[in-house]
């Protein structure tokens, strides 16, 4: 009876390491094809503009659309900015990937409507106290003010399986940043 306790936890043990297994290489297809999305979204943004910049930090891509001035963001600094975050997928920034935006202009191209009075200010941010998503952190790490950029990364740094409107769980993100001011 011992024996086929044992022979019954060895199996529990070597299944639960297969299912892990089976879960991780799911996932680092998941990341795999996420990376893949954020190589052709950049690749088709500097065919059609060259002039544009891309900078890689951490888990996320920048992809500077128009250079800011003065000091550089750190990863301690205050920023201050308005964005737009997208669902990462083929169709990349469009109204349907689009979850949540404090850009006025960009709200109303798209329809959106929101009674909220603080909802088109700019968010004041500090990158070690607020704690954001690891991908957007990484990818404001360097930035200017007055810098208009596109932050990419995978769910890995981003919310992962937590479920949220809009957003699917393990999607990677497409963040379009304007940031107003940085102080460090």
């Amino acid at each position: 009876m011992k024996q086929i306790r044992q022979i019954g936890i060895v199996l529990v043990l070597a299944l639960s390491g297969l299912l892990a297994g089976c879960t991780d290489e799911a996932s680092q297809q998941l990341y795999a094809g996420q990376e893949q999305l954020i190589e052709n979204f950049l690749a088709a943004a500097l065919k059609e503009h060259p002039e544009f910049k891309t900078v890689s930090n951490g888990g996320a891509e920048r992809l500077i659309v128009k250079e800011g001035n003065g000091e550089e963001l750190n990863k301690n600094g205050t920023v201050e900015f308005y964005y737009a975050g997208y669902v990462l997928s083929r169709q990349g920034t469009t109204k349907e990937t689009l979850f949540s935006t404090n850009h006025e202009a960009l709200a109303q191209e798209y329809g959106w409507k929101t009674d909220h009075e603080d909802a088109f200010r700019p968010i004041r941010l500090n990158l070690k106290k607020d704690k954001p998503l690891q991908g957007l952190r990484d990818g404001m790490c360097g930035a200017k003010a007055g810098e208009e950029c596109f932050i990419l990364f995978t769910t890995r740094y981003a919310f992962g399986e937590m479920k949220l409107p809009g957003v699917p769980i393990n999607s990677g993100m497409i963040y379009h940043i304007w940031i107003e001011k940085v102080e460090n």
